[in-house]
């Protein structure tokens, strides 16, 4: 089986936390540690409860046991600030994670190794109740939606139906790898866009973290075409960065999509969600704000 649910419990009615994505390089790079010890800066002043992984844990293919030494090299050696080193990380992998010999279940197999490695499957879900609020996270898993020849498509697509259509989460977090719209490098991915956002916007999920474009980036619908999903890539974690590119722009502008915000630079997102709003900040890996934008419901 490929899903699994779990809940952990906030007892204040607030929760904050990190997405953060295409991080673990060999040899080691230096923006990576630059990101993690600026990750553990924003916890120590904001606090953070956990942390999401949007994928390319480990380039360039993935690792190659499930003890394997990258595990601390690019993990727990990197990302242990004080404010950070005991939070939980859930994880989904992205392309550089997958090989032909399912290297990728390696990093399913660590997490029954090490409880704060939250991967119980290579797609799965969580919920974490904060106070009278709960955040539903749905970690899709978007490299095997491409990999049809070695994962089956519909079933995953019919499993993440099924979580959106019976969450009774207060706040919907759909997250995975391949962005469905993107103006760095890469404009998106087909398959996402064609089948998962769909099913967001049905279901009314919030929000679609992910990673892939080397970058940080806030991209919604226009007023002209309405959909209450926040497109949130966070990909500037440590490999490269990607620039903004001009023609995918313009190709997400023909879908009917805004580009709010696009900081090519290394760097992650902070969310801060309680009842009525999610406020979400960029933030580089040299310690400046760059942007803040914050989500309400009524």
């Amino acid at each position: 089986s490929f899903c699994a649910l779990w809940t952990i419990h906030i007892a204040e009615a607030q929760s904050n936390f990190i997405a953060v994505g295409d991080w673990g390089d060999f040899p080691a790079q230096v923006a990576q540690s630059r990101v993690a010890e600026q990750m553990g800066i924003w916890a120590e002043e904001n606090g953070c409860d956990f942390i999401i992984s949007t994928g390319d844990n480990f380039y360039s293919d993935g690792v190659l046991s499930n003890q394997s030494f990258r595990f601390d090299y690019n993990w727990r050696d990197v990302y242990n600030h004080s404010a950070i080193e005991d939070l939980d990380w859930y994880i989904t992998v992205g392309n550089h994670d997958h090989d032909d010999d399912y290297r990728e279940e390696y990093q399913v197999e660590f997490s029954e190794y090490e409880p704060r490695w939250k991967f119980p499957s290579l797609w799965h879900s969580f919920e974490i109740p904060a106070g009278d609020i709960t955040m539903h996270f749905i970690a899709s898993n978007t490299q095997a939606m491409k990999e049809e020849d070695k994962y089956d498509l519909e079933e995953q697509l019919g499993w993440l139906e099924q979580e959106l259509a019976a969450s009774t989460g207060d706040w919907i977090f759909v997250f995975g790898h391949h962005p469905a719209l993107s103006c760095g490098r890469r404009w998106g991915e087909q398959v996402v866009l064609e089948r998962v956002v769909p099913l967001m916007e049905q279901y009314k999920a919030d929000f679609f973290i992910a990673g892939h474009d080397h970058n940080l980036q806030h991209i919604t619908k226009t007023e002209d075409h309405p959909g209450g999903v926040h497109y949130v890539t966070s990909g500037g974690g440590g490999r490269s960065i990607y620039d903004y590119n001009e023609e995918n722009h313009d190709i997400i502008v023909d879908l009917g999509y805004q580009l709010l915000r696009f900081d090519g630079t290394y760097g992650f997102v902070a969310f801060e969600v309680d009842k009525t709003s999610t406020r979400f900040t960029f933030h580089d890996g040299a310690g400046n704000f760059l942007y803040e934008y914050t989500v309400t419901k009524t």
